[in-house]
């Protein structure tokens, strides 16, 4: 995965009622609200380090990680994670050496997911735009609730529908991003040879979903 370093540089975007607002203004017999400005400033990896926000003459100056924001616009706050790209993949990838051990406690993630997230912070560079969102393991779970609990679907294949990763990188990934349900696979203690273990599972025969496990972010 290679990351091009580019100048530093930001963007402006004018912020206009909606017609929406516009509608509510003229039935609240309201007409102060006033338009405004947002500046985001990024750094040489295209990722959003600051933020402006003008509205109704305030300034309001935010850097990094959660930023909020309320103003005449909207009576709710919105959030805004800016995500450094670099520390994820560092992180990941240091994770990633990690081999299985029998014994170990493993974690299915949807492919599709896990390829969004790879363009995320490669081809898009961290734009908001293409955040793949919370990790929805859903389109692995089944239709047809057995006792009550979540079943994995038949047949499902490793790599094409789904991705094996281990504690670290799952933990990492909930807080991130959030999201799940879990669907947890426990390598045999016995097990000779976990790496090929894990690439030849039939996750609908090993693994159980842990519905306690997800963090809906």
């Amino acid at each position: 995965m290679e990351l091009k370093l580019q100048l530093p540089y930001e963007q402006t975007f004018h912020l206009q009622s909606t017609e929406k607002m516009i509608r509510r203004d003229a039935l609240e017999a309201s007409s102060n609200r006033k338009s405004g400005k947002l500046i985001v400033r990024s750094n040489g990896y295209g990722v959003p380090t600051s933020y402006t926000v003008t509205t109704n003459g305030r300034v309001s100056n935010m850097v990094n990680t959660l930023v909020t924001h309320e103003d005449e616009f909207g009576r709710s706050s919105k959030s805004l994670v800016v995500h450094d790209i670099r520390a994820e993949v560092r992180k990941l990838q240091g994770f990633h050496q990690t081999k299985p051990k029998p014994g170990e406690m493993w974690f299915a993630v949807n492919a599709d997911w896990v390829h969004a997230w790879l363009l995320f912070v490669s081809k898009y560079k961290g734009e908001e735009g293409h955040n793949p969102g919370t990790v929805d393991n859903m389109p692995l779970i089944s239709d047809d609730l057995s006792n009550g609990t979540f079943q994995i679907k038949k047949n499902l294949v490793i790599k094409k529908d789904f991705r094996m990763i281990n504690k670290q990188s799952w933990d990492y990934y909930q807080h991130v991003y959030g999201g799940g349900p879990a669907i947890e696979v426990q390598i045999p203690i016995d097990c000779a040879n976990p790496p090929q273990w894990l690439e030849t599972l039939q996750l609908s025969k090993v693994a159980r979903v842990n519905s306690n496990y997800v963090d809906m972010h």
